[in-house]
């Protein structure tokens, strides 16, 4: 559990990309990151917060119980380190031949979340 900052943890609309002309931004201009099954485009938003969005096709994970369980995943992890990605825009998918998550992704989002800040910091 991450220490208290007296921020919130919260996972509102402003924190989510909602948009498909958000992800293609992303995708156009973002840089790469990987951990494990677990594949991250980022670019810088220009605001005080990150926002997050999920591309987990039907191919990545199964069915629908297996996906929803591998999006609850990631936005639990994001949610809890989102102030160390602040002024990020970051899009998280899992490739169809890699398969889908453990049970437990927990260190697998935390290797991506690092290797998202690494990758940002080295694109200026």
């Amino acid at each position: 559990m991450p220490p208290k900052t007296g921020r919130s943890l919260g996972f509102p609309r402003r924190l989510r990309l909602l948009k498909g002309a958000q992800y293609r931004a992303v995708y156009r201009r973002g840089g790469r990151a990987f951990a494990g099954p677990l594949r991250a485009r980022m670019t810088a938003n220009g605001l005080d917060h990150a926002r997050l969005g999920l591309s987990i096709g039907l191919k990545a994970a199964g069915n629908a119980v297996v996906r929803n369980r591998m999006r609850r995943q990631v936005r639990e992890s994001f949610r809890r380190h989102q102030h160390q990605l602040a002024g990020l825009d970051i899009v998280v998918g899992v490739p169809r031949a890699r398969g889908g998550l453990a049970q437990d992704a927990g260190p697998a989002l935390r290797r991506l979340w690092g290797a998202v800040t690494r990758a940002a910091q080295a694109r200026g």
